[in-house]
């Protein structure tokens, strides 16, 4: 056969590359940008649902972020989701100006309080507290106990008591 004959293979067709990533991002951008978060003092406690401090350690904890947010000069944006946004933000407002720094009393019993919740319970604990109740039921205690890893029954009774 001759060179004339000799029929050549199609040229590889490339893959179209669009770039989708950069599209979606734009479409599902909200228009809106998110309203910031408002500052929070340097050293708060971290404190979770699961370790059940007294109702009052919140209180001294939204006042103590109240004042400092009034020492930096903080303003309350206005959020526009909210139907009443002028009104939210300035009863929003007028808690940040009207707040005062915890008086020495107030700040004992903030430490005092800190003492009274389960530190050292961690939400892995926590749930396996709830899946052994689950399973057991609340007043078998021991077998709650033992499901529960690095709690002793005595800590776990205690926290079964709640």
């Amino acid at each position: 056969l001759s060179m004339m004959e000799w029929i050549e293979p199609p040229k590889r067709e490339r893959k179209a590359n669009y770039a989708v990533d950069a599209y979606f991002r734009e479409a599902l951008r909200v228009s809106e940008p998110k309203v910031p978060k408002a500052p929070r003092p340097p050293k708060q406690p971290n404190i979770q649902d699961f370790q059940f401090f007294p109702p009052r350690l919140f209180e001294l904890l939204e006042k103590e972020i109240l004042y400092y947010r009034k020492t930096i000069g903080y303003k309350v944006p206005r959020n526009p989701d909210l139907p009443n946004a002028a009104q939210v933000q300035k009863e929003e407002q007028k808690k940040i100006d009207e707040s005062m720094p915890l008086n020495t009393e107030e700040t004992e019993e903030k430490e005092k309080l800190l003492t009274q919740g389960f530190t050292n319970w961690n939400k892995r604990d926590f749930n396996q507290f709830i899946k052994a109740n689950e399973k057991y039921g609340r007043d078998d205690i021991d077998n709650i106990a033992r499901e529960v890893e690095g709690k002793s029954p005595e800590e776990v009774i205690e926290y079964s008591g709640l």
